[in-house]
């Protein structure tokens, strides 16, 4: 076969071009430090990472409704803890109104510190989160003020697991908030401003306290343990990113070491077929002349 100038010529330029287009490629690699730019480039890479974003993202979204349910926990632990120590002193104030010394003016002074308590309690119920009542139900965006609706809030924190962050208000405070005759405290406090009412009649309330009491710490209880469940699922959740996001670095991040190199070499691979062909074509171009 007859080589010819242009056959030559076309060749060089096929090459030379072949060359610009691995150093720009090499060198967009560098730029991002990814091994593709476009899903075009590796498109079983680009689905990959396509699903490992995904699972970051969903990941990343549990992380923040845990952040939620611990602000729940959390304020309602320390609600629970304060209406524990409110309690301990009206259980404190009962026993001295059932002290047979306790005159009138004694029992009155303990009836308005309890009505005090009691306005303190009402307040505990009224608790929020970001605005939310926590102990009003499902219907969190409603002021109890001692009257408490029903329903549970659920947040997920992992595929297919949620945690019920509420606390039923009406079996917390019921017994004690309500105005009318079930409410042990005011009934308590109706009893002692009742100058008829002997220290065994206020003393049958000690027994009632108590119950209130046992429900609080039950509560506290359950708080305590829903944290730890919490807790066990945060640390999954930060393992399980971790080992998303390396997955997602050894499918998309280069070396960019071995990039430079590359790079480098190719480069020197250019200019040697530069000045190689320039040659080459001044050689023939003289021949072709002559």
């Amino acid at each position: 076969m007859r080589v010819t100038q242009s056959m030559i010529s076309n060749n060089m330029t096929r090459n030379i071009n072949s060359s610009y287009n691995k150093m720009n490629k090499l060198q967009e690699t560098v730029n991002s430090q990814k091994q593709f730019s476009r899903p075009s480039d590796n498109p079983m890479a680009a689905v990959l990472s396509l699903n490992y974003n995904s699972s970051i993202n969903q990941l990343e979204q549990y992380e923040r409704n845990i952040g939620e349910v611990n602000n729940w926990l959390s304020t309602t632990e320390t609600t629970i803890n304060e209406g524990i120590d409110v309690l301990n002193r009206i259980r404190e104030l009962t026993v001295e109104g059932a002290n047979g010394t306790a005159l009138g003016a004694d029992r009155e002074a303990i009836a308005n510190e309890m009505s005090e308590l009691k306005n303190h309690l009402k307040d505990l119920g009224n608790a929020q989160v970001n605005g939310k009542y926590i102990f009003n139900g499902s219907n969190t965006s409603v002021k109890p003020d001692g009257t408490f609706s029903e329903g549970s809030i659920n947040i997920e924190i992992f595929q297919g697991t949620q945690v019920t962050v509420n606390t039923n208000g009406e079996e917390l405070f019921g017994t004690i908030l309500a105005d009318d005759s079930s409410s042990v405290l005011t009934n308590l406090i109706n009893d002692l401003n009742d100058p008829s009412k002997s220290e065994d009649d206020i003393g049958n309330y000690l027994d009632e306290i108590d119950g209130i009491l046992e429900q609080f710490s039950k509560e506290q209880s359950k708080i305590g343990a829903k944290q730890l469940r919490v807790d066990l699922f945060e640390n999954r959740l930060e393992n399980h990113e971790v080992m998303a996001t390396d997955l997602l670095s050894k499918n998309e991040d280069v070396d960019l070491e071995k990039v430079l190199i590359d790079l480098t070499t190719q480069q020197t691979v250019h200019q040697a077929s530069l000045s190689v062909g320039a040659k080459l074509i001044q050689t023939t171009l003289m021949d072709f002349l002559k």
